[in-house]
């Protein structure tokens, strides 16, 4: 007589991993390779074997790490304000705009001795 253990999984079925960052970051959900998947944004964003990073939309572009870490958003043209961040974004007529960067100065203890 063969004992089933309690908790396992049916064989053959793979969970994915529904907050992958990379994925999500991309605009995309990570779906199973047997769900529907109307624009595949990458197969190795996703983690699990069988899992791929999916959207329904077209997504035209996405910000890069550069332009993320400046808090930046991609757009077809940048306010006069704005800060251009070159190759912050993906995809072709985007550019990265960021807000602008605030210098604070800081007076050195010469200075104070001085007045």
């Amino acid at each position: 007589m063969t004992k089933l253990k309690k908790n396992k999984k049916p064989s053959g079925k793979r969970d994915c991993k529904r907050n992958s960052n990379k994925c999500k970051k991309k605009g995309g959900v990570c779906t199973s390779y047997k769900e529907d998947c109307p624009v595949l944004i990458g197969e190795d964003l996703c983690k699990g074997f069988s899992c791929r990073c999916c959207t329904s939309d077209i997504v035209e572009c996405f910000e890069k790490k550069k332009c993320i870490k400046k808090n930046g958003i991609c757009k077809e043209s940048c306010e006069e304000e704005e800060e251009e961040i070159r190759k912050g974004c993906s995809g072709d007529g985007y550019k990265c705009c960021a807000p602008p960067t605030i210098i604070e100065c800081k007076i050195k203890n010469k200075c104070k001795k001085q007045g």
